[in-house]
């Protein structure tokens, strides 16, 4: 639910909006020429769209422009610097509208922007080092317990996927729930300018993304500029448990509304519990408390439900309809999904990415779901740390040594340092196994055999690693390898 939010008709919009919203120069008159969507993609461009040219590292969309043109398109938004190339395509002829800007990413926002005013719905943005997704999915959910909402599909959170989103505004809306993702300084202000959040929630700043900002105060600072967007009437929802905290509400110039365990928190969680293989918590308010029960094993969801749960509250929902949206979500490919595998074991899929406190929420999740029984760790390398990367991955050693894993799995270079660590802890070395995917499953189906059908196996690692393909083959219908 909310990953794919119903399909609605965006708003159509004209030659002069798209001129006007991106400040850039036709060639032909504007009027007339009326658009029922934005494309980036030539292969799947329809002649109803505008057809943007993106220029990137490995691409440039600019080339495919002679192809879209045969498929029947007639609007385009193309970067000055290309219209030497382009101008002999069109000539004098005025049923085909290129529009020049300097830059086209940035023109997509501009239409972006323009389009998000004029179906005049409220926004609710979502950034934070863990939980992005998951909070954006989760706050849809109980948004759309009481109005109509236009959720980010996929992971479209930067400065091309967000645009994309808002250009799906359409009438009869009410919210829109949109992620923001960032590997450097200023992406989130720019995205934030797009979006004109009413709602900016970040759940927590951690060590992620190093490599491009240096230190956790730097990771708040680039955080911080969904906060420094929010004008005075607007809401922030922010993580009372977060280290980061007293940096984060200092960017407040509007509320500040709480989520966390502390009694000093807004929305806060009692009493949480693993309840057969489903978290548990009461969910206290100023509105008051209920019970609620998440479909996840995750533990760290809870922080992600107190987020949406504010959400709801900031939209005026009553705590019921709060509790029926928590209670809807369905956790998102890829994070915390578990199956049972047709030898019986089963796998904790929480391959969509990984840092390091998410890697030790994912070991703590794992303890809890396998209890006293065999618990297995398979462990990829953490990206983007930086010069911290060594020592972060021995910390992640270290937990799961002192977590009692039953064995630790790791795949590549940075990761077998996860397992040096634990041996250097005390931890079995034959009980720690560096190798290829291949390797790794053979090697790990061994250890289980017919005898650890209790077995309990966590799958994580950056998404650079594709740590999916090793859940799909420990899920396979036979085993066989």
């Amino acid at each position: 639910m909310a990953e794919e939010t119903r399909d609605i008709a965006p708003l159509a919009f004209s030659g002069e909006r798209v001129v006007r919203a991106t400040d850039g120069s036709p060639s032909a008159s504007p009027e007339g020429f009326l658009f029922r969507g934005v494309s980036i993609d030539s292969r799947s461009v329809t002649a109803r769209d505008l057809f943007v040219a993106i220029r990137g590292a490995s691409h440039d969309a600019h080339r495919f422009i002679p192809e879209t043109i045969e498929k029947g398109v007639r609007g385009f938004l193309v970067e000055k610097s290309q219209l030497e190339n382009l101008t002999p395509l069109v000539g004098n002829r005025q049923d085909i509208l290129m529009v020049a800007v300097d830059d086209t990413v940035r023109g997509l926002g501009a239409l972006a922007a323009s389009q998000k005013k004029e179906a005049g719905v409220r926004l609710a943005a979502v950034t934070g080092s863990n939980g992005k997704t998951s909070t954006r999915a989760m706050t849809a959910c109980v948004l759309e317990t009481g109005f109509n909402v236009l959720s980010t599909r996929g992971n479209f959170n930067n400065e091309i996927g967000l645009p994309l989103t808002l250009l799906r505004l359409g009438q009869g809306l009410d919210w829109a729930v949109t992620e923001m993702g960032m590997n450097a300084p200023g992406e989130i202000a720019r995205l934030a300018a797009i979006a004109d959040p009413d709602i900016g929630i970040v759940t927590n700043v951690a060590e992620a993304h190093l490599e491009g900002l240096g230190s956790l105060s730097n990771v708040a600072l680039a955080k911080a500029e969904l906060l420094d967007a929010l004008a005075p009437e607007k809401t922030a929802i922010l993580n009372l448990d977060d280290v980061m905290f007293p940096e984060l509400v200092k960017h407040c110039r509007c509320r500040a509304l709480t989520f966390g365990t502390s009694e000093k928190a807004d929305i806060r969680a009692k009493n949480t519990r693993l309840v057969n293989g489903r978290v548990s918590f009461d969910l206290i308010t100023d509105r008051g408390s209920a019970p609620v029960t998440l479909n996840t094993p995750g533990l760290f969801m809870v922080h992600n439900a107190l987020a949406a749960a504010g959400a709801g509250l900031v939209a005026g929902l009553g705590l019921d309809l709060i509790i029926k949206g928590l209670e809807a979500f369905v956790p998102v490919y890829g994070r915390v999904q578990v199956s049972k595998s047709a030898r019986g074991f089963h796998v904790i899929d929480d391959t969509y990415n990984a840092n390091p406190q998410s890697m030790m929420a994912a070991i703590d999740t794992l303890r809890g779901l396998a209890g006293s029984g065999p618990a297995f760790v398979v462990l990829g390398d953490m990206k983007e740390l930086g010069d911290r990367s060594d020592e972060l991955h021995r910390k992640i050693g270290a937990y799961a040594a002192a977590r009692n894993v039953t064995a630790i799995f790791t795949l590549g270079e940075k990761a077998r340092l996860i397992g040096d660590e634990a041996i250097r802890q005390g931890f079995d070395e034959k009980s720690v196994f560096t190798g290829s995917k291949k390797e790794i499953i053979e090697t790990l189906l061994e250890k289980l055999g017919p005898e650890k059908m209790d077995a309990w196996v966590l799958v994580k690692g950056s998404r650079s690693m594709a740590m999916e393909e090793i859940v799909k083959d420990l899920l396979d219908t036979n085993g066989d390898h």
